[in-house]
């Protein structure tokens, strides 16, 4: 990603070789995530904008399925560099020391802001990238078959007798610790993926992309006949059928910045510091909802949350014109 200067977990970095499709998708999640996340505390969230409240998907539901493929992408190029750069036990270290601060950072921030512990995003980011480390000195179709076994494996063993395990935490919608089996698949993916399409041509980088996106997609639409689309249990259908969206959106997005050379310049720069600006719109989440009552006119949440993202894409946009990515 051209030359760089660390400074702790932050790096002024060259953006000419950054793939900005990847960026865009990333910020296009957070985006939503982070409009939707704030009115959800009060209720006034548009239909479209809900979660499923059981079975079933909504646009809300392919938010976290996005950011994780993402992260996969984002997690191969980083993994290649680093080894060929620093070697095998320093990109251990570097990979660990990030997602572990996420996930302390998530268990103890919503900790401290809601005096109990919930399985929220930064905790499923910060577990999953853990576990999916070790899979990055796999080989990639190794790496994607075992994924997929893993997958399998948990939605029998939902089937079978953990479903409670899962159940604890339908709060979150997110699975629980028990579900990073299913998740991983989602980054795992996104990895190989991005390893099959390193130097590859325009075309075959298109074709990959529509092929893998498709196949998942129609292989997520057919197990859902027998096992329904669920974002609180992760299942297999959903997990499938959202990481062929998730790819499909990596498509679309390849074609408008490399094909239509268009531009999306906030979506852009708030996917360049996608986890710096969700951390700072659950921050002003909290500090907000602790200050506002329960019960207030639409009007006036509706201000506070076009705020809360006003906020963050300014940040977004004043990071990336002085070329400060932040990798908490």
């Amino acid at each position: 990603m051209g030359n760089s200067q660390k400074l702790s977990f932050v790096y002024f970095t060259s953006v000419q070789n950054r793939w900005k499709a990847l960026d865009i998708l990333r910020g296009v999640a957070i985006f939503f995530m982070i409009l939707g996340n704030f009115l959800a505390n009060y209720n006034v969230l548009p239909s479209w904008l809900w979660h499923a409240t059981w079975n079933g998907l909504t646009i809300a539901d392919l938010g976290v399925p996005i950011f994780l493929l993402a992260l996969g992408v984002s997690y191969q190029f980083s993994f290649s560099k680093r080894i060929t750069q620093f070697g095998k036990f320093a990109t251990i270290f570097h990979f660990l020391k990030r997602y572990l601060t996420l996930f302390i950072f998530g268990f103890g921030g919503y900790r401290l802001a809601m005096g109990r512990f919930e399985w929220e995003v930064l905790q499923l980011i910060g577990a999953v990238g853990i576990f999916g480390l070790g899979f990055m000195f796999l080989k990639p179709l190794s790496r994607i078959i075992i994924a997929f076994v893993l997958l399998i494996f948990y939605e029998l063993t939902i089937l079978d007798g953990a479903l409670n395990w899962v159940l604890k935490f339908t709060e979150s919608g997110l699975g629980g610790p028990y579900a990073i089996l299913a998740w991983s698949f989602t980054l795992l993916f996104g990895s190989t993926l991005a390893h099959w399409i390193m130097n590859k041509k325009q075309n075959e980088t298109i074709n990959l992309l529509a092929f893998s996106g498709l196949i998942l997609i129609i292989l997520g639409i057919f197990l859902s006949l027998v096992v329904p689309f669920n974002k609180h249990l992760v299942s297999i259908s959903y997990v499938l059928f959202t990481t062929g969206v998730a790819v499909g959106g990596l498509l679309f997005f390849h074609f408008v910045t490399e094909i239509w050379l268009k531009r999306i310049p906030i979506f852009d720069s708030i996917g360049k510091n996608a986890l710096i600006c969700y951390i700072t719109s659950q921050l002003l989440t909290v500090i907000v909802t602790k200050i506002l009552p329960s019960k207030i006119s639409t009007s006036i949440l509706l201000t506070n949350s076009v705020i809360i993202l006003l906020v963050c894409i300014a940040l977004a946009l004043f990071l990336d014109s002085k070329k400060i990515y932040i990798r908490v």
